[in-house]
């Protein structure tokens, strides 16, 4: 779904569990009004180490936050292995919710692959008949590893031609280890992105491709189901990224659901009026999840509430911050067309995330709108308005902007 400029829009058909994988993401089970409580951010989490207590503060300020797997790197440049990931997303969790009780913790794990970064990974390599199972291997019986990240870390792929994977997956890998953990709220899946030698090593055509691609969709059906079942009370789906190749599409942007910005910029005010009509059409679906800001202007347009120079590799500590404007136009349009499972994602950092700022110093996300009167209303061409308990919110699409009207005001006008 398409919006000019700003947002990308996550929205599909409600259908039965599980909606992921598919064409949505599932909702929320802990979907609530509150404009604080819905913002999140993804892939959060210091680059050097655990978490400073600057870094718990501001993370806080967010309803949802996703910890990212770079937790489980030290001094920006290595890993701590082997495992210790979920151990620092463990403390890093608990010093969130010390900080604030009510905020809501996921973390990343990897659909395709995995590495040593996760304790239950680097147990199960010292174990070869079974990973020999789990993983993709060679001819001559020795892991496939996949080395794109020049040393840093390596990756073994899943296998999900054997059940012995596929179970050994569900019941024991990264994924189960986090939704087992009482303090991690959910989990949201990435997708491993392949070295190029990858199918070119393992795959003798593309419909053995193809085969491997549909026992994933497969295994991950499976698991979807189990994980469920296990932790009806924890999110499991992917996150909003861009889509980057068809590999990725399970894990990312749902087909046919989301576009990047630079495709926005180009559609103008008309695909931002229809947009928002359907989104409003839409507003009472339980399966409408994600909406994502990207400010409009921003230079680097995954980190909304600040931007980032930074010199390569990506884990470099050497970036200037930039910060960012108040995203008041994503809010408005977000309190127009959200539904009750739904969260405005302010925050994709997946690289320097130590220094960004504090969400809550922004005006319009200190807004609390209290719960909707009313389906959102077009009461001129492109223009939107809903009326909230304690906010009357209007979204322009001719001009890109949200005002905010409080029910004092309003009633004070009338007078």
């Amino acid at each position: 779904m398409l919006f000019w400029g700003a947002i990308i829009i996550i929205t599909a058909q409600p259908i039965s569990d599980p909606v992921w994988p598919g064409d949505a993401f599932p909702p929320l089970p802990w979907s609530i009004w509150s404009l604080r409580e819905s913002t999140s951010g993804f892939f959060l989490g210091n680059t050097s180490g655990q978490n400073s207590p600057a870094e718990t503060v501001r993370e806080s300020s967010l309803g949802v936050v996703g910890l990212g797997w770079q937790l489980g790197l030290r001094n920006g440049t290595a890993w701590v292995g082997p495992g210790g990931l979920e151990a620092r997303q463990h403390e890093a969790a608990k010093f969130l919710k010390a900080h604030r009780p009510s905020v809501k913790v996921m973390v990343s794990a990897e659909l395709d692959a995995t590495c040593p970064l996760w304790s239950t990974t680097a147990s199960l390599l010292q174990n070869l008949p079974l990973a020999r199972e789990v993983f993709m291997t060679h001819k001559n019986g020795s892991i496939w590893l996949d080395n794109k990240w020049g040393g840093l870390f390596e990756q073994p792929w899943y296998n999900w031609s054997s059940q012995v994977a596929v179970q050994w997956w569900i019941d024991q890998g990264p994924i189960a280890s986090a939704l087992a953990d009482p303090l991690i709220d959910g989990v949201f899946l990435d997708g491993a992105d392949p070295d190029p030698s990858f199918y070119a090593t393992n795959f003798a055509s593309p419909a053995e491709v193809r085969a491997f691609k549909d026992a994933q969709q497969k295994a991950l059906a499976q698991a979807v189901l189990t994980w469920r079942a296990r932790q009806p009370h924890k999110w499991l789906g992917g996150y909003a990224a861009p889509r980057v190749n068809a590999a990725q599409a399970p894990n990312h942007c749902p087909v046919g659901s989301c576009a990047g910005p630079e495709q926005l910029s180009l559609l103008g005010s008309q695909a931002c009026a229809s947009t928002m009509r359907l989104l409003i059409s839409r507003s009472n679906w339980t399966n409408q999840t994600l909406i994502i800001a990207i400010p409009k202007h921003d230079p680097h347009p995954w980190i909304p509430l600040a931007t980032f120079d930074c010199e390569r590799p990506w884990w470099s500590q050497n970036c200037t911050l930039h910060s960012s404007r108040d995203p008041s136009p994503e809010v408005g349009a977000f309190l127009v067309a959200r539904g009750p499972s739904a969260l405005l994602q302010l925050v994709m950092q997946p690289d320097h995330t130590l220094d960004y700022q504090d969400h809550s110093l922004f005006p319009s996300l200190r807004l609390e709108p209290g719960y909707p009167l009313e389906q959102a209303r077009e009461i001129m061409p492109g223009l939107f308005e809903r009326r909230w308990s304690s906010l009357k919110v209007r979204f322009d699409c001719s001009n890109y902007t949200a005002t905010f009207s409080t029910i004092d005001n309003l009633q004070e006008n009338q007078q």
